[in-house]
């Protein structure tokens, strides 16, 4: 799975706070690796760190947002409608009919 968030996060650790367990990794109970040795974390510990994660992903999100709107603002025209202005309208992804939404 890709890395998509930026900190080596894949979108399914960033969701879950654990790598997916892929069909060739042995089981923990399998008897040729041996006894069963894991540990689960006690409820509270799970949740501050998917708050961690959660925390460091929205900060991530929220500095790739910064840096693409510093990138396109230079290039963005400031456009002031005034009533009575026709414009017009892409209505491609509006579900008609909704032509008394378009038109008064």
């Amino acid at each position: 799975s890709a890395s998509a968030i930026g900190a080596g996060y894949t979108p399914f650790y960033a969701d879950r706070g654990q790598h997916p367990r892929r069909p060739f990794m042995p089981s923990a109970a399998d008897p040729a690796v041996g006894p069963a040795t894991t540990t689960v974390p006690d409820g509270s510990t799970v949740a501050r760190h998917l708050e961690q994660i959660t925390e460091e992903v929205r900060a991530l999100v929220q500095a790739r947002q910064d840096a693409r709107k510093a990138r396109l603002d230079p290039d963005r025209r400031e456009v002031v409608f005034r009533p009575g202005d026709e414009v017009l309208v892409d209505t491609t992804h509006v579900p008609l009919p909704l032509s008394h939404v378009v038109v008064p």
